[in-house]
């Protein structure tokens, strides 16, 4: 009975705590003496142990493209000749799929709803072989976000700390918190977009090292972010699925899925203010 009060003594020292080794051996020898369920009212669940990823971070190259050079155009990598179950569906599913994208771009880059006529302009553009990266740069670098940028509205004590970590992370750029701070979210989302695209170029002559980035990337969001993108592969915090989607998609699929990601997420932060 003694033994029994001093492990339940110090067991309550671990409530708060990660499920470290002394906790672990401590839930062992718990489980022996009083049961599981006992146990797990005493420590509380065991946590469920994530599988370790075999997706693997790859060098993050040097952004030396400028904006005039233009090889990326000319690139004929396997990435390209993805989105053969898309390209086999008909016209009016895939109707269908370009204006929910068209929608949701709008929502996440604008934080507004796309009108009637911006529809009909788009979905003509992607229809006449447009591609979705365009229609992205094409709502960014118009006057209606030049305005937004122009905005007058404080950056949330969350976005700036997140943003220089992940600009760190996935693009190995350094940003100063002083020189983002004068920024207004508008044009954060649009220069770290700009700095993804552009990550994305310069990976696509490595199809692995491309899946591999943007699995890594989509993964970190949906772990931190999960409610936000509520359900789906999205949601998703298995690198693996990512990269099993991205051997799959459209090479604009993924790009515009990268970039409406990140939208949604750095509007959430400016929103938990």
């Amino acid at each position: 009975m003694k033994k029994l009060t001093i492990l339940f003594l110090f067991s309550l020292t671990f409530q708060a705590n990660a499920e470290d080794g002394l906790k672990a051996k401590l839930r062992h020898h718990l489980d022996k003496l009083l049961g599981t369920e006992l146990t797990e009212k005493i420590l509380g669940a065991k946590p469920i142990e994530e599988p370790i990823s075999t997706v693997q971070m790859p060098a993050i190259p040097k952004l030396e493209r400028k904006n005039t050079d233009a090889s990326v155009y000319g690139m004929d990598s396997e990435l390209r000749k993805q989105g053969k179950d898309f390209d086999a569906l008909p016209a009016d599913k895939k109707r269908a799929y370009e204006i929910a994208f068209i929608k949701e771009l709008f929502q996440a880059t604008r934080r507004a709803p796309a009108k009637e006529e911006d529809l009909a302009r788009w979905i003509n553009v992607l229809e006449g072989g447009g591609s979705r990266e365009g229609v992205y740069r094409g709502l960014v670098l118009d006057e209606v976000y030049a305005s937004l940028e122009n905005y007058d509205e404080q950056l949330s004590s969350k976005i700036v700390p997140w943003t220089i970590e992940f600009a760190k992370k996935y693009f190995a750029l350094v940003y100063k918190e002083d020189v983002l701070r004068r920024a207004n979210l508008f044009f954060l989302k649009r220069t770290m977009s700009e700095k993804m695209l552009e990550i994305m170029d310069a990976l696509e002559a490595k199809p692995a090292d491309f899946r591999s980035w943007y699995a890594l990337m989509s993964a970190d969001l949906a772990r931190d972010f999960g409610p936000l993108f509520k359900e789906g592969l999205r949601s998703n915090p298995s690198p693996e699925a990512h990269v099993k989607w991205a051997e799959k998609a459209h090479l604009q699929h993924i790009k515009s899925e990268a970039i409406i990601k990140l939208h949604l997420v750095m509007n959430s932060l400016q929103e938990a203010q």
